[in-house]
């Protein structure tokens, strides 16, 4: 694992931790209100769904995140076997918040005659970034697999699966060293065999002119990737090179703000470079020490 994938690891984290506050609020009065400045320091959740969190941890998406870097530290490399064993693991004891997709990929370990779950919240594809960051020396396709693998273990939907790839596609081609807004633009023009990125490039890129509040909210706020994606790719092409300003809008928006944080964090970092911003916020992300001490032992392996 390089440096520069470990910044783009981090950037996931500081924007979790970023979003716990406004996390699954849909009022964006009310989050106005509440962040009357903008959203560029970490909160306690002002909504009902993390009991238990403060301001400085993460939601249940880096909980799960979390668990990915310690399978990824404990085999050495990532092992999408291994991750499974803590995943299932890890939710015996947590408090976070258990959705959907978990409750019903736990049923089908229990049970394998559960149905699988058809999740189609764009969180499954997120955290999938993830793991193209800890093989950031695999070949395209092998990222993608791991991607794709990992997302379809809680998210069955295809259009969720896809739109990892899509991520994973966007990465490798900024690591390659074509600039955001080409990479936002080529990786969709790629075809899918369920995901019309194509489509929702074409949504996102209308709207840039627009209040980027209204052009969010117009686009939806939900969990479904069929609306998560399109606020996702209009944030990119939006804020190319301004990862503060992305990342406060995004969370002043609202909905499920962390599903769309951690991709838009990690490719506005591998496009930019980590800077003063990004130091400020993770420096308030309570498990950093813990990340880093990974980050550092998988730096030294390679």
């Amino acid at each position: 694992m390089t440096t520069s994938s470990s910044a783009v690891i981090r950037s996931a984290f500081l924007a979790d931790a970023l979003n716990l506050g406004p996390h699954w609020v849909y009022n964006q009065s009310a989050i106005a209100r509440l962040f009357p400045d903008g959203v560029y320091n970490v909160h306690d959740p002002i909504s009902q769904y993390h009991p238990g969190k403060s301001a400085g941890d993460l939601t249940h998406y880096g909980d799960q995140m979390m668990c990915q870097l310690n399978a990824f530290a404990a085999a050495g490399h990532w092992d999408q076997e291994v991750y499974q064993q803590k995943w299932q693991a890890m939710w015996r004891d947590s408090e976070s918040y258990m959705d959907g997709a978990t409750k019903e990929t736990l049923a089908r370990l229990e049970d394998p005659s559960s149905p699988a779950s058809m999740s189609s919240d764009m969180a499954g594809a997120s955290r999938a970034l993830l793991v193209a960051a800890m093989i950031d020396e695999a070949s395209l396709d092998e990222q993608i697999s791991a991607a794709r693998t990992l997302t379809q273990f809680t998210h069955g939907d295809p259009e969720v699966v896809d739109a990892a790839e899509l991520l994973v596609r966007m990465n490798y081609l900024l690591v390659s060293g074509t600039n955001l807004p080409d990479a936002v633009q080529e990786a969709c023009q790629h075809p899918y065999p369920e995901l019309n990125a194509k489509q929702y490039f074409e949504m996102a890129s209308s709207r840039l002119e627009a209040d980027p509040l209204q052009a969010a909210e117009d686009l939806g706020l939900t969990c479904h990737t069929s609306e998560a994606l399109p606020v996702l790719l209009f944030f990119l092409l939006r804020y190319p090179d301004d990862i503060a300003s992305a990342l406060s809008t995004n969370a002043l928006a609202g909905g499920d703000n962390s599903a769309r944080a951690i991709p838009l964090a990690m490719l506005l970092t591998q496009a930019n470079g980590w800077g003063s911003y990004q130091e400020k916020v993770y420096a308030e992300v309570n498990q950093r020490r813990h990340i880093d001490d990974i980050l550092v032992q998988c730096e030294s392996e390679n």
